[in-house]
């Protein structure tokens, strides 16, 4: 016997064991007789018979190995679409994913079990539900019908007839264009816009229709011719125009004056005309062409008038008033003795800019009336600064507005002198008077010629007379003491 014999027979034996022990101990569904056939053993150790014993082995091997581990189990599926018209327009069916099959067609392996069928949409068809029981190793059959929702019938006649030469159509619902007095079928029911072809020089109609079941809805379709008019626009007169004048119409481009008469269609139109500076354009003129000629529009732009306006300032040349302005409405802000040469005729508002330290100029009304010359004037004020926040004590009055205040005892101030930024500028009997940015500021003083002690009360002022003393009287000594 040669090894790949032995080999065989091994296999053999091995699976025949295996075989036995499950059969011994009564394991269910075992097939043991499906493996191999028993009186072909003795075949086995036949060396004339290697390919037929191993053909058995592979085979017993197989069947152990289907036994253990069994092949998936199938059935079939089977559709018949219903009706007939159906299947001229792209009926189909499919289960699961597979491809889509025709009518009848069968699908096949498919693992059993309740399954949907799907259908393909068919415009106008109402597509079916279905599902069927596939069980293993059978042929589940099914009938579906795709029913024929409700539909209407449109039919339309296009007008007048001398377009009719040029071929109009007609659709519904983006269907084929049909001809006058064709009738379309239209599912389902309900509102829908037909479409018209275009027709140069006419406007198509533009018409809903409502679809009703088992209906025929017939209209009539009537192309309007398009007729048209011109707008003329020319100058009035012979005054000269600013080159950039121009007019449109409604929402158009701007045209020059003296332009090709524009062809427009019967309607409602506004020609309108260019800014142009320094010039005065013509009012908006509103058209309504209802007849096939030309309407002349005549206009011209006028020269704006202006007059010229300067603005002077008092006081004159302040230093302190150099951010000082003045404009005309919401205009250019120009300096005092400075011309506004385009003051337009009418009423206008002349402001003036606010100065710190200086009162707030009120603005001032103006008419212009002539193309000349107008001059205004303007005043500012000084706003009073606020007063000192000290107090004199004491004056010593030397005569002639001359003198020397007193805040305390130990601090003086001559006439000419600031204090705190206030000039001492006179000194009289009872009262003192500052100067500040030209204002002056009059305080009351209570003492003349005494001087305060820091303790308030009053001292003799050095070289003035002590009241109820003779001149030249000195004041007793004070009594010494004897030394010791």
């Amino acid at each position: 016997m040669n090894k790949r014999l032995w080999y065989i027979n091994a296999a053999l034996a091995a699976v025949l064991v295996i075989s036995w022990i499950f059969a011994i101990a009564g394991m269910p569904g075992y097939p043991s007789e499906a493996l191999f056939d028993k009186s072909d053993l003795s075949s086995a150790s036949d060396a004339s018979g290697d390919a037929d014993v191993e053909s058995q082995t592979i085979a017993a091997a197989r069947g152990f190995s289907n036994w253990l581990d069994p092949p998936p189990a199938f059935g079939s599926v089977k559709v018949k679409i219903e009706p007939e018209d159906v299947l001229t327009v792209g009926a189909g069916w499919r289960v699961g994913g597979s491809e889509w099959l025709e009518s009848e067609a069968v699908a096949e392996k498919v693992t059993p079990g309740e399954k949907n069928i799907s259908f393909k949409v068919v415009k106008g068809w109402v597509v079916p539900e279905v599902k069927v029981m596939v069980e293993k190793d059978k042929v589940a059959e099914v009938t579906a019908v795709y029913a024929i929702p409700p539909r209407g019938f449109v039919k339309v006649t296009l007008m007048p007839e001398e377009i009719l030469s040029q071929s109009p159509q007609w659709q519904i619902d983006g269907g084929q264009w049909l001809n006058s007095g064709d009738t379309s079928q239209v599912t389902p029911v309900g509102q829908y816009g037909l479409a018209f072809k275009d027709i140069e020089g006419w406007d198509k109609p533009a018409i809903n229709v409502t679809i009703e079941d088992q209906k025929t809805i017939e209209t009539i379709a009537e192309y309007v011719l398009i007729r048209y008019g011109n707008i003329n626009v020319k100058v009035l007169g012979d005054a000269s125009q600013p080159e950039a004048a121009g007019w449109k119409i409604n929402n158009g481009d701007w045209l020059a004056l003296g332009a090709e008469p524009q062809r427009n269609r019967f309607g409602s139109y506004e020609v309108s005309f260019k800014d142009v500076p320094d010039w005065k354009k013509p009012e908006n003129i509103k058209i309504n062409i209802d007849e096939e000629k030309t309407y002349d529009i005549e206009v011209a732009y006028t020269p704006i008038p202006y007059a010229r306006v300067t603005t002077n300032i008092n006081p004159v040349n302040d230093e302190r008033l150099s951010s000082a302005q003045w404009r005309i409405d919401e205009g250019e802000w120009l300096n005092f003795g400075q011309t506004n040469s385009k003051v337009t005729l009418g009423e206008h508002v002349i402001s003036f800019k606010s100065v710190t330290g200086w009162q707030p100029v009120e603005s001032l009304k103006i008419e212009i009336k002539e193309q000349t010359d107008y001059e205004f004037a303007c005043e500012y004020i000084r706003q009073r600064p606020a007063g000192p926040t000290f107090k004199f004590r004491s004056v010593i009055e030397t005569g002639g507005g001359q003198g020397v205040a007193f805040i305390s005892a130990q601090k003086g101030y001559k006439v000419g002198e600031e204090i705190e930024g206030f000039l001492l500028k006179h000194v009289a009997k009872g009262k003192v008077i500052l100067e500040k940015e030209g204002f002056e500021y009059e305080l009351e003083v209570a003492d003349n010629n005494q001087l305060v002690s820091p303790d308030g009360a009053s001292a003799p002022v050095p070289g003035q007379p002590v009241p109820g003393r003779p001149e030249g009287v000195r004041p007793p000594m004070p009594p010494t003491r004897p030394r010791q």
